[in-house]
């Protein structure tokens, strides 16, 4: 990554951000019992608001997709973005928003492809990165 210039804080990156810290806002995250554990986000006792979280933001970005929100300890999240549009660096700002907000520290990247993954290293491990 050495020389390569991206831009950051683009204003779709920024929202993709700040979707994610929206979407926890009222919700408990328990502390950690050891250092090596992240803190339990606590979502079957915060339905109600999670729920509102969402409808939130699916009206702000004009999404119409119905709310199914039945078992609440196996939720997902994922924020799609089309290529060269940053998702690289964003869900990267995002795993040091989560971190600075809620002190989580522990996060799963999935990539689709070995190349994609090697990119994803090359990212995380680059100057930029730490940036």
């Amino acid at each position: 990554m050495a020389g390569f210039q991206f831009e950051r804080d683009l204003p779709h990156q920024v929202a993709a951000v700040n979707a994610v810290l929206a979407t926890l806002v009222g919700i408990d995250i328990a502390k950690p019992k050891h250092a090596h554990q992240n803190g339990l986000i606590n979502f079957a006792n915060h339905g109600a608001t999670l729920k509102t979280n969402l409808t939130t933001l699916q009206k702000e970005a004009s999404i119409t997709a119905p709310q199914k929100l039945t078992n609440l300890n196996q939720l997902i999240f994922d924020i799609s973005m089309e290529t060269g549009t940053g998702k690289t660096y964003a869900y990267t700002k995002t795993m040091f928003a989560l971190h600075q907000h809620l002190g989580l520290a522990k996060f799963i990247v999935a990539v689709p492809r070995v190349a994609i993954k090697a990119g994803a290293v090359a990212f995380l491990k680059s100057d930029a990165a730490r940036e």
